[in-house]
This record gives C-alpha cells, structure tokens and sequence, in this order.
C-alpha cells in the first residue's frame, strides 16, 4: 500500500501573516489539525492546533494580534507519496511527528499522512496489519468501529 492511496488530499494552505485566530477557524472548517504555510511547490512551514495552543496560547500570545510564522514549524518532515507504509510509519517514528507532509516527484505538496490515516488503513486491509504495532493504532486512538468494514 502506497501513502497516495490512504493519505488526505488538497491540504489547506494559508499565508505566513495568517492571524493565529484565523488559521484555528480554518482548521475548524476543513475539520483539520495541521495547516501548510506556503503554497504547493513553496512550503514554507507547518501549523498544527498544538502550536497554537502549546507555543502561543500557553505563553501568553493572543490568536489576535499574533502571526502563523511566529509559531509555525519550519522543520518539517515528510514522505513522497509512492513510499509505502512501512516507510512512512518508520519515518513518524524516527521523527516523533503524529503527521507526515506528502510531496509528489515534482516535489510539491499534495497532501498529508497523519497516524490516524495510517490506523484506518491497517484496521481495513488485513495484509497490512501484520507489519504495523498494535501500538500505533492505539497511539492514533482509532477504533475498529470507525472504520467501515
């Protein structure tokens, strides 16, 4: 199994001056917890909910008046999306990331692995569930009743 065929497509992009308020309103509408700053063949960085709370809410920073690029991680690691799971399991393990980013050959951005797509994945194919931890689902905090089998 390819990520391409589990992972989220057309990721949310936003501008490095986003407000922080603005970046979690967006999150709230597309239902995500990671935010690209950037465009597709530019990524400048990441956002996720937990930078907002841990490196700005909880230091005192108001969502108002602060700025993605202020918060936001540069450091990002990634997969493309021909790796398998296997690797790309590998790679969040090695990286203590809960989400991977996914560029295409031409090296842009199409989309965005998360331990939890990986879980679904492993709870639906049988074949895969041989090569992941029981872990990780857990760790991902899927059930087999999310899943639609």
């Amino acid at each position: 199994m390819e990520i391409k065929d589990i992972m989220t497509k057309k990721p949310c992009f936003i501008a490095p001056e986003t407000t922080l308020i603005e970046a979690a309103a967006l999150m709230e509408k597309h239902h995500c917890g990671a935010l690209f700053v950037g465009k597709p063949n530019k990524l400048q960085g990441v956002v996720t909910d937990r930078d907002i709370t841990i490196k700005a809410i909880a230091n005192g920073l108001t969502p108002e008046n602060t700025l993605v690029k202020k918060i936001m991680t540069t450091h990002i690691e990634s997969c493309f999306e021909q790796d398998s799971l296997r690797d790309a399991i590998k790679k969040m393990e090695k990286g203590r990331v809960l989400r991977l980013v996914v560029f295409n050959r031409e090296k842009e951005v199409v989309g965005v692995v998360s331990h939890g797509d990986i879980a679904k994945a492993v709870l639906r194919n049988e074949t895969e569930r041989s090569h992941v931890s029981e872990d990780l689902i857990k760790a991902a905090g899927v059930h087999a009743s999310d899943t639609n089998f």
